[in-house]
């Protein structure tokens, strides 16, 4: 048994840290696992010192993006778009919001990893590539047979474009989904910054705005389930449930995520392809509204978020650095915005309808780092504890924006969320909310708009695309614009077309997602 080890230990090693290594890059166990083995193995016969190098880089790779993988799954341009638009106290709190559970997971890997560099630096039997030439031919050929079937076979009988990144090795599909992702990223990035630059094509046919004042309140991470608005036991949004207004009871967020939902809402989209320059902004501008942007969500010089190279273009726009908190928890209260809207609003010339757009925090992770108020009433954990209550404090916040326009004339407030959130351990005590593309809650989110004219509460049961926002926004602002032509009227019960949604890599359609239900008192 002895002589059976120290003959076979580190080829043993090796197939055991590449079925650790893929479930840890967020992949399913199958036959190409193993082509990784070939490919390592027959790498350490051909030379040790460039298998040591190129073994030590993946390791750090995959202990690095495995607590990534075990809360979000596969690398996506969703976890790209995250990684370029979080700032440093974003993601700190990322890092606290990592479970045991996935912190274990990259331990697993680590150890399986470091027992292969350990076990080949004190393999003394004397390999060289002359003597197993054979072997090594044979394993690299078996690698590129797995890496290169699924590619080839998608473009001899599916007539695809061959492309290495559609490859069933995990391993090495995992840095060809980078280099793609971060192609599209900067693509779109490149992209959205033209609108700097770029003229809208707007078509004015006609503008009526109803109101003299609209202020849009796009929320963050907020399920439309664990609101008392839809029914939720717990009276987490008291005053939405008892304002008069209209509510969308199915409004569907395009995807899972701030930069990625935000990008196909804000903008006039198409086959999920954004066109910049027409956006919110630009459409109301068009419109000959005065536009202003308030945010708590930083950005910086360059405006390197979705929704701020948009909010940039108001008349008037604001972000509040985090680091300017006088609490030093390095937050900002989203009640902030209040007091710029107040200073706006004294400002504010009659002559000219009005649109504030904020940006609020709302309920994004860490739930509890949110909070400006101690926790009302437990539920389930601590981290639910808390995310209910940055519920009630938005809820908060949208009621005393209403009492706060009430001075400057008629008004419109609509307030609908970014995205929603999923269940993470969910039969734990430890139970919490991330993001997720897999369940339809955590698209699901609460659209209500309250306007100063409203009479009582109606809800809406016919079912929205968040893709299709900006035709609500022309709506709502009363803009009659050439190319914004629905075949139905999106504020009514009129029917619309099946619901899809952009999951990260592929548009889908929404009922073909998990459910994910709210947990009950």
């Amino acid at each position: 048994m002895k002589v059976f080890f120290q003959k076979y230990s580190l080829p043993l090693l090796i197939i055991v840290f590449s079925l650790v290594s893929n479930f840890g890059l967020g992949y399913l166990v199958s036959v190409y696992t193993f082509a990784m083995f070939f490919f390592w193995y027959g790498l350490f016969l051909l030379n040790k010192k460039i298998f040591s190098i190129l073994f030590l880089i993946n390791l750090i790779v995959c202990v690095l993006f495995a607590p990534i993988a075990y809360l979000y799954g596969r690398i996506n341009i969703g976890l790209i778009a995250s990684l370029f638009e979080t700032n440093l106290h974003e993601s700190t709190e990322f890092i606290n919001l990592i479970t045991w559970k996935a912190w274990i997971t990259s331990l697993l890997v680590f150890i399986s990893g470091f027992s292969v560099i350990y076990t080949g630096r004190k393999t003394t039997k004397n390999y060289s590539f002359p003597k197993h030439k054979y072997i090594v031919i044979v394993f690299f050929s078996i690698f590129l047979l797995f890496t290169l079937h699924k590619p080839t076979t998608n473009t001899l009988k599916r007539h695809q474009p061959f492309k290495l990144v559609n490859t069933e090795v995990g391993n090495i599909n995992f840095y060809f989904r980078i280099l793609q992702a971060l192609d599209q990223y900067y693509d779109e990035r490149i992209q959205s910054k033209q609108i700097l630059s770029d003229k809208p094509v707007w078509e004015i046919i006609s503008s009526r705005p109803k109101y003299q004042n609209y202020v849009l309140v796009i929320g963050e991470s907020m399920r439309a389930d664990y609101t008392s608005l839809y029914g939720f036991p717990i009276d987490t949004t008291p005053y939405l449930r008892k304002s008069n207004g209209l509510a969308l009871d199915e409004f569907i967020a395009p995807a899972p995520n701030t930069q990625t939902s935000l990008t196909r809402m804000l903008h006039l989209t198409q086959d999920d392809i954004a066109s910049y320059p027409n956006n919110i902004i630009s459409l109301a501008k068009a419109a000959g509204f005065k536009t202003y942007w308030l945010s708590t969500q930083p950005t910086s010089d360059d405006a390197d978020t979705a929704a701020a190279r948009v909010g940039i273009q108001a008349d008037y726009s604001h972000f509040y650095d985090p680091n300017s908190s006088r609490d030093g928890k390095n937050s900002i209260s989203d009640f902030i915005l209040l007091d710029g809207l107040a200073e706006q609003l004294k400002q504010m010339k009659n002559t000219q309808n009005s649109l504030f757009v904020l940006h609020i925090n709302g309920s994004h992770p860490d739930f509890c780092k949110r909070l400006i108020q101690p926790v009302s009433k437990r539920f389930k954990s601590e981290k639910m504890s808390c995310y209910l209550e940055t519920l009630k404090q938005t809820d908060q916040l949208l009621q005393r924006l209403e009492a706060e326009i009430k001075s400057y004339g008629s008004y419109s407030i609509m307030y609908l969320s970014d995205h929603g959130l999923a269940h993470i351990d969910k039969n734990t005590d430890h139970v919490s909310l991330l993001n997720s593309t897999k369940d339809k809650q955590a698209y699901h989110v609460p659209f209500i708009k309250i306007s100063s004219d409203d009479a009582q509460q109606i809800h809406l049961k016919a079912r929205r695309s968040g893709f299709d926002f900006i035709y609500a926004f022309s709506e709502w602002l009363g803009i009659d614009e050439k190319k914004l032509k629905l075949p139905y009227r999106f504020f009514s019960e009129d029917k619309a077309n099946s619901i899809k949604v952009f999951n990260w890599d592929d548009v889908v359609p929404y009922e073909s997602l998990n459910d994910d239900p709210a947990l009950q008192p």
